[in-house]
């Protein structure tokens, strides 16, 4: 799959986006490999979730949730877990991950008890070894939506493409989410929508830079 874009997030999502529209709780896996040397080192690849597709599909900012592979030429980061958490805003999120270039991703959501579409949303890749969990973000989703493959050049530049490979595409059943350490940010500053903020949790020896491990919590807004 080809596309182009100025990137999935700064500006309004710019990419090539194959979709399906779905509704619940969702697990979407899918193999990439990128052929040859994007134009940009932030090129990316993957799987994502919007809310909507309307008035211009990917250039609208909206409420989403994308699992990539970056341009393999590059030293870091080689895998990224990014979000935009409230439409139309710039209350975005971006976790990545160094070392080995990911091979498989896997992006899923799955249904939270509290009302008002509430999902634990999460990313995943594997760089050979199996599956390792690249972040985790509550979200108001809507409950039907659009999940499918990205391809964004990251290029300002309609003549600029980027290819990857996708291969074993499949929805699957999600794995049993883990309600990592979490707290509510107030809804001030984030376009009068509250959502939540995640301390991302690798495993019990290793978090994400900027993030500490701590005992869970949660507060209203």
């Amino acid at each position: 799959m080809t596309g182009g874009g100025s990137d999935w997030w700064e500006d309004g999502e710019k990419g090539h986006f194959l979709y399906k529209q779905l509704t619940g709780s969702f697990r979407l896996e899918a193999n990439v490999t990128v052929i040859g040397d994007p134009p940009e080192d932030w090129a990316k690849f993957g799987v994502a979730y919007r809310n909507t597709i309307d008035t211009g599909a990917g250039h609208l900012q909206d409420v989403s949730a994308f699992v990539a592979v970056t341009d393999p030429n590059r030293t870091s980061p080689l895998g990224a877990f990014q979000g935009r958490t409230v439409a139309g805003a710039s209350a975005m999120y971006n976790l990545d991950r160094s070392g080995a270039q990911p091979s498989r991703v896997a992006l899923q959501r799955t249904q939270v008890g509290a009302p008002g579409g509430w999902y634990v949303v999460e990313g995943f890749i594997d760089t050979g070894s199996g599956w390792s969990k690249l972040g985790q973000r509550y979200q108001q989703m809507t409950d039907a939506g659009y999940a499918g493959l990205v391809a964004t050049s990251h290029k300002n530049d309609p003549g600029t493409t980027a290819t990857a490979d996708f291969t074993n595409v499949a929805f699957t059943s999600p794995v049993a989410a883990v309600a990592e350490a979490a707290a509510v940010v107030p809804a001030a500053g984030n376009g009068g929508v509250g959502y939540f903020d995640v301390t991302e949790v690798v495993n019990s020896a290793q978090t994400l830079p900027g993030s500490p491990g701590r005992s869970p919590r949660r507060s209203r807004p």
